[in-house]
């Protein structure tokens, strides 16, 4: 289970690790970028949910923007 939201000082601060779930999607944003190319940029969303209601959200990229 990843928990990395819990360590931010976020909304799951406190909360029973038993009562979080974490749901994880990883793609890719392709879009044009300013000099012609296409840009490829690969990233992961959480969504974080305690008893089952969501309760926090993280993008993550690859590397630095």
């Amino acid at each position: 289970m990843d928990l990395f939201s819990l360590f931010s000082g976020g909304p799951l601060d406190g909360v029973d690790h038993s009562r979080i779930s974490v749901q994880s999607v990883e793609g890719v944003v392709v879009a044009p970028n300013e000099v012609g190319g296409t840009l490829h940029d690969p990233f992961t969303c959480r969504a974080y949910f305690v008893d089952g209601d969501l309760v926090d959200t993280l993008v993550v990229f690859d590397h630095d923007h």
